[in-house]
C-alpha cells in the first residue's frame, strides 16, 4: 500500500478540534483503502500510531466509562472499550 498517503500526525497547535476533524476524515479514507479488512482493535492501534506521540500521551489519560449495571445485575450499558476506533475518536473529540 505504498502508492497510498498516510494522514499527517494529529496538530495539538492552533484550532485542535478543526484539525481533529480533518485527521479523522483523512484516517477514515487511509483506513478503508489500506485495512479494510482489519479488526477493531488493530484499526485503533492504527489510528494513535498515525496520530503520532502527542496523541498516543494524550490517549493514556483518557477516562473509559464503566460497565453499569441494573439492581438485578443486568447490564444497562456495557464499558467502553479502549481498543474501539469509535470510543477513541470520542474521547478524542471531547478533550
Amino acid at each position: 500500500m505504498e502508492y497510498l498517503r498516510k494522514p499527517d500526525p494529529l496538530s495539538f497547535d492552533g484550532n485542535v478540534a478543526e484539525n481533529w476533524r480533518h485527521f479523522q476524515t483523512e484516517f477514515d479514507i487511509y483506513i478503508e483503502a489500506a485495512h479494510g479488512n482489519t479488526n477493531d482493535r488493530t484499526r485503533s492501534c492504527i489510528l494513535l500510531n498515525l496520530a503520532g506521540r502527542e496523541a498516543i500521551e494524550k490517549a493514556k489519560t483518557f477516562t473509559y466509562a464503566p460497565e453499569v449495571k441494573n439492581n438485578n445485575g443486568g447490564v444497562i450499558q456495557a464499558a467502553e472499550n479502549p481498543e474501539s476506533v469509535a470510543v477513541l475518536k470520542s474521547e478524542v473529540s471531547r478533550t
